[in-house]
Formats: C-alpha cells, sequence, structure tokens
C-alpha cells in the first residue's frame, strides 16, 4: 500500500503536537502530502466564553443560519486555525506539500469526513486531547475515529514529560 495522502489532526493540545511530528515524519519518509484538520466540537463549547446566550437565543429563533451566526460560527474557528497553522509550518519546513482546513461540528465524524472526501491513506491522532478526564483511556475522539473509518489510523501514545 502506498501513503500519498496523511491527515493530521490537531486541537492545539500537546498530544496532538506530538502526534502531529510523527505524522509529518511518516510523511516526508513516504513522500506523501499532508493534509490537516482541527474541528471546533459544536456540541461541546471549550469553556463559558464560547457560550452566547443571547446570540443563542436568536438562533434558536431562526432556523437558517442568520449572517450574526454565521460570524459567531467562523469566529469560534480562530483558535482552530492557529493550531492548524503550527502543524503547517512544521509540515512546509520539512518540505511537504500541505492542505489545511477548519470544520465545525462533531469531531470524529467531521475528521472522517475530510479523510474520505479527500483521499487519505492514513489518519493520525494523538490518543488524547482536550477532552474530558471521565474519556475513554484512549481517547473519545479518537476512539470514535477507528470505529466510523476504514482508513488506517496511526494512534500516537501519550508521552509524559
Amino acid at each position: 500500500m502506498k501513503i500519498s495522502k496523511v491527515l493530521i489532526a490537531t486541537d492545539g493540545s500537546d498530544r496532538s503536537d506530538q502526534a502531529a511530528d510523527y505524522g509529518i515524519s511518516l510523511a516526508k519518509a513516504c513522500g506523501a502530502e499532508i493534509n490537516i484538520i482541527s474541528v471546533v466540537d459544536s456540541g461541546h463549547p471549550r469553556n463559558a466564553m464560547d457560550i452566547d446566550p443571547d446570540s443563542i437565543e436568536e438562533i434558536k429563533e431562526d432556523s437558517g443560519l442568520t449572517p450574526q451566526a454565521e460570524k459567531m460560527e467562523e469566529d469560534k474557528k480562530g483558535p482552530e486555525w492557529q493550531y492548524v497553522a503550527k502543524v503547517s509550518e512544521a509540515a512546509h519546513a520539512a518540505g511537504l506539500t500541505v492542505s489545511c482546513d477548519v470544520r465545525i461540528g462533531d469531531p470524529a465524524e467531521q475528521i472522517v469526513s475530510f479523510a474520505q472526501e479527500n483521499g487519505v491513506d492514513m489518519i493520525v491522532l494523538g490518543s488524547h486531547g482536550r477532552s474530558t478526564v471521565g474519556a475513554a483511556l484512549m481517547g473519545s475522539i479518537t476512539t470514535e475515529v477507528i470505529h466510523k473509518c476504514n482508513i488506517p489510523v496511526l494512534v500516537i501514545p501519550v508521552h509524559s514529560s
């Protein structure tokens, strides 16, 4: 099996940075291009600052996205683009061809969907990310990705510092 496209999923955590390093090394060794994705989890805001009660009420009242709601959605992507840019810089420094995307939705579903849409040969993930303490040992998003796709998934274990 030739690996020509590697998808690295990042959430900005140290653990996903470690996985990105492995993904970049793998892509370089295979002569593959890198795809990088980060997903804003639409079901779980990161903190109380991500919740704007007035905007939520407006969105609930309107079945479609208003311009204000669309701007809110785009604003949520800001931090994710920073995470993607960090990995992209490292991949470019390694001489790799890179494409990037930030999506909003269920992280596992969006990662799998992106991989299938873009003909990815392998997905590289960390075994944990920004998940809650109660998440399974491997990480709930990683576990979901493994179960939802037929693409090989390379899971990079947590390295203690």
